[in-house]
C-alpha cells in the first residue's frame, strides 16, 4: 500500500491480466476455509467477517503499517470473458485512483495463493438495500440519498468510469450520514454481472439487448433507484426485461411539493439512451432543484404520499402527445391553449380509451373558454363531452373530476361543480388544479376567505403564480388587508421565479405588475404592465389585467380605455368585473357604468 493510500499505478491492470491468464480452478477456491481472525494477508491482519456476496467475502482488518481499520475483500472471480477488454481495464485502473467523498476508496490490490484481494476504506452503517427492508423513506431523505449518489456517479463519469450495476446494495449509508457508492469500476472488470449486464431490476434496455453501455446506462439505473425510493416499487415489472425494452414509457410519478421530479424521471427512464441526460452530471441539476422544491414545501405537503400513475395506454404516442400538451398549459396564452387542445385531441384519436387524454382536452378547452370565450361556445361543448368521456373511462381520475368541475362552473351549474372539485381533491391531494378552479368559483360567489385558503393550498402543493396571485386578490376582496399584503409579497416571488423560466408569459407579467404595485413599487409595476402588452398586445386577458393596474394606480382614464378595448375584443364577464377589487376605483363613474350596462349576461369567464 502506498503512502498516499492508493494502489500503485498499474496495480489493478496487472492483477486483472494475471487473472485472465490463470486457469479457472486456480483462483477463488481456497478462501472460505482459510480466512480466520488473526490471519495476515499482504499488508493487513483479519479481525472478523462483516459480509459476503457474489463478488467475494469481506472482513474487517487492520492495516499493519498504519494501524487503521480497513475492509479486506477476498475476491471470487466469475467468468473472465472480456477481462482483457481495454475499456474495462482502463476503467478499473482509473476507479482505483478516484478520490471523492461519495465513492468508497480502494486502498490496495493484491494476489495471494488463495486468490486476489482488495483493501478498501472501512465503512460503518448499512446498505440502502438493508435500510429498505425496514420500510419506505420520506421523499426528502430519498432525494438526499439519490443526490449524494448522483454526485459521486457524476464525478466518476467525468473521469471516464461507468458503474453499470447501480442498485440499493451498492449504495452505503454511513453512520455519520454520508452516502458512499460501492464497487465502482470493479465488478465488471473482475468478471461479475457481465453475463446479465447488471442487476435485472435496474438494467437499462440496452443492457438487456447486449448493446454497448455508457454513462447513460448509469443514468437509467439512477432513475430506477429514485423511482424505487419514492414510490416503493420498481418502474417496470420483473418480466425478464420485456417491459423495460418495450414501447411503454415509465409510469408517471407525482410528488407533492416537488413537481419537477416527475418530468425528470421521465427523461432519466427513457427507453432510448439518446433521449436521456448524457451523464450523471447532466441529471444532477434537476435532482438538486427537486430537493430544493421539496425543502420549500410545507411539511404536510412534503410528506404526502407519492402518487404513481401507470400509463393505461398501449400506444406511447398518446402519452407523448399529452406530455407535450401539458408543457403548453404552463403558459396559458391563447395560442398555447389551442395547441394543447390539439395535442390532447390527437392523443384521443391515437388511443380513444386513454382517459387522461380526454381529461386533458376537457381541461384545456374549459380554460380556453374561461380566458378567451367565443360567441359560439364551441370550446365549452368540447369540454362537456370530453369531461364526461374521461370519467366514463376512469371514474377515479382526479384530473377528470377537476376538468368536469370547471366545465360545470362555466356552465353556471355551481353546486354540481363544487362536488366535482371536492372529488378531485379527495382523489389526488397532490394536484393543485382542482383547488385553484374551485377557488375561482368561490371568489365569484363572494366566498373570499375560502377562495384565499384554497389558492394558498394549491400554491403549496405546486408553486403556481396564478394561485398565489388570486390568494392575494381573494384576501383583499374579503377585507383581510394584512393577509393580502403578505400574499402579494409571496405572489411576487412566485411570478418572478416563473418568469425566469417562462419570460414570454404575458399573463404572469401582468400579475407581476400588480404585485409590484401592491407592494409599493409603482414604477416597476407600470414597467411590467408595458412589458406584458409588448409580449402580446392582442390578448384581451392581458389588457384586462393592465386595466386593473391602471385602476389601482389612479390612472382611471387609461384603465377605462383598456376595459373598453377588452370588451370590444370579446370579454363578457360582467359578474367578475363587478367583484374584482382592482376595479373598485372605477365603480360609480358614468363611463364604467355605461360599459357594464352594455354587457349582456354571459357565462362566468375570467381574466
Amino acid at each position: 500500500m502506498r503512502d498516499d493510500g492508493r494502489p500503485a499505478p498499474g496495480a489493478v491492470t496487472r492483477l486483472l491480466e494475471e487473472l485472465a491468464d490463470a486457469p479457472p480452478t486456480d483462483v477463488g477456491e481456497g478462501w472460505s476455509n482459510w480466512l480466520a481472525p488473526g490471519v495476515k494477508v499482504g499488508p493487513v491482519e483479519l479481525i472478523r467477517e462483516i459480509g459476503r456476496g457474489g463478488f467475494g467475502v469481506v472482513w474487517e482488518a487492520v492495516d499493519l503499517q498504519s494501524g487503521r481499520h480497513v475492509a479486506f475483500k477476498a475476491v471470487r472471480p466469475g467468468g473472465k470473458a472480456g477481462i482483457r477488454e481495454a475499456r474495462l481495464l482502463h476503467e478499473a485502473e482509473v476507479a482505483g485512483r478516484i478520490v471523492h467523498p461519495g465513492i468508497v476508496s480502494l486502498l490496495d490490490v493484491g494476489q495471494s495463493p488463495h486468490g486476489p484481494y482488495l483493501v478498501l476504506e472501512l465503512l460503518r452503517g448499512w446498505t440502502l438495500a438493508e435500510r429498505l427492508d425496514y420500510g419506505p423513506l420520506p421523499p426528502s431523505e430519498a432525494l438526499r440519498i439519490v443526490l449524494a449518489t448522483t454526485r459521486a456517479v457524476a464525478h466518476a463519469h467525468a473521469n471516464g468510469v461507468v458503474h453499470r450495476d447501480l442498485k440499493p446494495a451498492n449504495v452505503f449509508l454511513c453512520e455519520d450520514g454520508s452516502v458512499k457508492v460501492l464497487d465502482f469500476g470493479l465488478a465488471h472488470a473482475f468478471g461479475h454481472a457481465r453475463s446479465g449486464g447488471g442487476t435485472p431490476a435496474y438494467m437499462a434496455p440496452e443492457q438487456w439487448r447486449g448493446a454497448p453501455e455508457d454513462e447513460r446506462t448509469d443514468v437509467f439505473a439512477l432513475g430506477v433507484l429514485l423511482h424505487r425510493l419514492l414510490a416503493g416499487e420498481q418502474p417496470f415489472p420483473d418480466d425478464g426485461g420485456r417491459t423495460a425494452q418495450g414501447p411503454e414509457p415509465a409510469p408517471a410519478l407525482e410528488v407533492a411539493g416537488a413537481p419537477s421530479i416527475g418530468p425528470l424521471l421521465q427523461l432519466m427512464l427513457k427507453k432510448d439512451p439518446v433521449s436521456r441526460p448524457r451523464d450523471a452530471g447532466h441529471a444532477l441539476p434537476g435532482i438538486e432543484a427537486a430537493l430544493e422544491e421539496l425543502s420549500r414545501a410545507p411539511a404536510a405537503v412534503a410528506s404526502a404520499p407519492v402518487r404513481v400513475r401507470r400509463v393505461p395506454t398501449a400506444d406511447a404516442r398518446a402519452y407523448d402527445y399529452c406530455q407535450r400538451a401539458r408543457q403548453f398549459l404552463k403558459v396559458p396564452r391563447k395560442a398555447n391553449l389551442r395547441f394543447a387542445c390539439e395535442m390532447f385531441s390527437k392523443a384521443t384519436e391515437v388511443d380513444p380509451l386513454y382517459a387522461p387524454a380526454h381529461a386533458g382536452l376537457a381541461g384545456g378547452a374549459a380554460q380556453l373558454h374561461m380566458l378567451y370565450p367565443s360567441t359560439d361556445g364551441e370550446q365549452l361543448r368540447i369540454a362537456e363531452t370530453a369531461s364526461l368521456r374521461a370519467l366514463e373511462l376512469d371514474p377515479g381520475l382526479a384530473e377528470a373530476h377537476a376538468a368536469r368541475g370547471l366545465t360545470l362552473f362555466l356552465s353556471r351549474r355551481v353546486e354540481e361543480a363544487e362536488k366535482e372539485f371536492l372529488l378531485a381533491i379527495e382523489a389526488d391531494p397532490s394536484r393543485p388544479e382542482a383547488r385553484y378552479f374551485y377557488a375561482r368559483a368561490c371568489f365569484q360567489q363572494g366566498r373570499h376567505e375560502l377562495a384565499a385558503r384554497l389558492c394558498r393550498e394549491a400554491n403549496a402543493v405546486r408553486e403556481d403564480y396564478q394561485a398565489a396571485f388570486f390568494a392575494a386578490q381573494a384576501s383583499e376582496a374579503g377585507g383581510a388587508s394584512e393577509a393580502a399584503a403578505e400574499a402579494y409579497r409571496v405572489a411576487l416571488g412566485v411570478c418572478e421565479r416563473h418568469m425566469e423560466m417562462n419570460p414570454d408569459d404575458p399573463r404572469a407579467a401582468t400579475m407581476r405588475a400588480v404585485c409590484l404595485a401592491r407592494t409599493g413599487r409603482r414604477d416597476d409595476g407600470l414597467h411590467w404592465a408595458r412589458q406584458a402588452l409588448a409580449i402580446d398586445p392582442l390578448d384581451a386577458g392581458v389588457r384586462y389585467n393592465v386595466a386593473c393596474l391602471y385602476a389601482v394606480e389612479g390612472a382611471l382614464d387609461d384603465a377605462l380605455t383598456c376595459l373598453e378595448e377588452v370588451v370590444r375584443a370579446g370579454f363578457r364577464n360582467r359578474d367578475w368585473m363587478e367583484r374584482d377589487p382592482d376595479l373598485s376605483s372605477l365603480r360609480g363613474l358614468p363611463r364604467f357604468q355605461a360599459l357594464m350596462d352594455g354587457m349582456a349576461a354571459s357565462p362566468p369567464t375570467a381574466p
